[in-house]
């Protein structure tokens, strides 16, 4: 008799190639309308999973992991982040706990380096008062919104250096900024000065944070600590939302403490309505996209699906992907159908665009997906 597939539990929506492959090697079920499992979805799932695949907005505490079944070995978060998962009591239970390192190092770099140059320069500020014609009604050949600000020279203070910290800290050297760190495993490193925390908020113009979220540093951006920052400084977050006290922040924002602030995370995701960064001056917030490039995703597909004992993408068969030669992007469903029809210019090197529509109008016959064809590939003539 053969034996059955674990059954694998997904609590949030995933990347269609991701959830394909998990569906070719287990009984999987997915959350295909995406909704947060409430506790008692969470609680039921660790009763008959054999895997909990579960992303950093779902918290997996000491109560859940006690309700688990025999079957639980293994929790694999979805992501570089398990800070929302309670390891000891995982260990007790003798259930492994497993995430996805290292594979978001650089996206997660670039995202915060795009929101310090937002905080700089401002172009989205511009862009937009230019489509509402204040460029065109203006008496001179230019003008700014807000005094904008030149990165060469400046303090970049890094609080936490491990992979992200360190490519942020390579990314601020490229724009010539000098580099302050604060961590618990300081070191002699050339163009680094490594200084205690009151240090690195007092002298940086620019904080940015990279360290993980603990018991002991939840909140630690407080009230105290954002008064010892420069009024001309400004705080980004692209690591946990607890570590930073967000009325603390609302409070030095809008009273001109700092002069602004950018964060990709916040304390409870997606945030209620009375979040009180909502409407703080001086203030950019991005929906956790720090992490969600293409080819981020697909790389966390490939360590997801090793870790449950399956293939990386690298095993996929030629025929999954548009471009055997180089093998990247598959198609593997109706959506990687449309995301290749809209930027087919990625095939450009490989390919002409005949070529292109027919192959990809193959794959998507063969996976059931021609209805994600444009209309003007499949009407006869």
């Amino acid at each position: 008799m053969p034996q059955s597939k674990p059954l694998v539990i997904v609590t949030r929506k995933l990347p269609d190639v991701t959830e394909t492959r998990m569906m070719e090697l287990f009984d999987t079920r997915l959350n295909v309308t995406d909704d947060a499992m409430s506790r008692e979805d969470l609680i039921q799932a660790v009763k008959f999973a054999d895997v909990l695949v579960p992303t950093v907005t779902d918290r997996i505490d000491a109560d859940i992991i006690a309700h688990a079944g025999e079957r639980l070995k293994l929790i694999a978060s979805f992501g570089t982040g398990w800070d929302h998962i309670d390891h000891n009591a995982a260990r007790e239970r003798g259930i492994t706990v497993t995430n996805t390192p290292g594979v978001l190092t650089e996206d997660t770099a670039d995202m915060t380096m795009a929101l310090i140059l937002e905080l700089a320069s401002q172009p989205a500020l511009h862009s937009k008062s230019v489509s509402e014609g204040e460029w065109s009604v203006s008496p001179d050949f230019c003008y700014w919104e807000k005094p904008l600000v030149e990165l060469d020279g400046l303090t970049l203070g890094l609080v936490g250096y491990g992979a992200i910290g360190q490519a942020v800290a390579r990314l601020g050297r490229a724009f010539g900024m000098k580099i302050l760190v604060h961590t618990r495993t300081a070191r002699e490193e050339e163009d680094t000065e490594f200084v205690d925390c009151a240090t690195l908020f007092r002298e940086s113009d620019v904080v940015s944070l990279h360290c993980p979220l603990t018991d002991e540093n939840q909140g630690f951006v407080n009230a105290e600590l954002l008064s010892q920052m420069k009024p001309t400084a400004f705080l980004v977050n692209t690591a946990r939302g607890p570590l930073v006290d967000e009325v603390a922040m609302a409070k030095a924002l809008n009273e001109g403490q700092i002069a602004g602030a950018a964060t990709d995370v916040l304390s409870v995701e997606p945030p209620p309505a009375d979040n009180p960064l909502f409407g703080a001056k001086n203030l950019i917030i991005t929906p956790h996209i720090g992490w969600a490039t293409r080819a981020a995703r697909e790389r966390l597909m490939d360590i997801a699906a090793e870790r449950f004992g399956g293939k990386k993408r690298g095993a996929l068969k030629d025929s999954d992907f548009i471009d055997s030669k180089r093998r990247s992007f598959p198609v593997m469903s109706a959506q990687d159908v449309k995301d290749a029809v809209s930027s087919w210019g990625r095939y450009k090197g490989s390919m002409s665009f005949d070529e292109f529509k027919a192959k990809l109008t193959r794959r998507a016959k063969k996976i059931g997906a021609e209805s994600a064809l444009p209309k003007s590939w499949t009407e006869k003539k």
